[in-house]
């Protein structure tokens, strides 16, 4: 895929929904989109927090290129996130823990001396409702970085 990406214009948008993405133990790696990703629907609970830990990155270690701006950070051109996560007792924590270390990567400033990522138009995670008071718990510290955040309840 990455091949056949290098020979088209980095200018289009693209949004990517995935649904039960299951390729064995081989996680979804959204680097070969980077640039053109506009749009994310994700429902699957690995699936999710992959790219809830790969929307934290930056295009690359501190260098001579990196900017110091908003054009440092992978998928510049996102605006639209939408992540289902189906109910997974276990993995509760590690997605909550996932989605406030993005929030504060990506979005805020505060003490890591980069610009912050551009902010999502729509930023929602639906999850099952034995999941939602967990995750509930981050709703105000996530918008208050990221206003437009919002949880809901979803019965899959």
């Amino acid at each position: 895929m990455w091949e056949f990406l290098l020979y088209f214009p980095s200018s289009f948008a693209i949004g990517l929904s995935f649904r039960d993405y299951t390729f064995q133990d081989d996680p979804l790696d959204l680097m070969v989109w980077n640039g053109r990703i506009a749009a994310l629907d994700l429902s699957d609970y690995a699936t999710c927090r992959s790219a809830l830990e790969q929307l934290g990155q930056r295009v690359a270690v501190p260098s001579c290129k990196e900017t110091r701006t908003r054009d440092d950070w992978m998928y510049p051109n996102l605006l639209s996130i939408r992540l289902r996560i189906p109910e997974t007792k276990e993995e509760r924590a590690a997605h909550v823990a996932a989605l406030l270390s993005l929030v504060q990567r990506r979005w805020s400033s505060a003490d890591t001396g980069f610009a912050p990522a551009a902010q999502p138009a729509k930023f929602d995670i639906s999850c099952t409702p034995s999941s939602y008071t967990e995750l509930q718990a981050v709703e105000t510290e996530v918008q208050r970085i990221v206003p437009c955040f919002r949880f809901s309840k979803s019965a899959w």
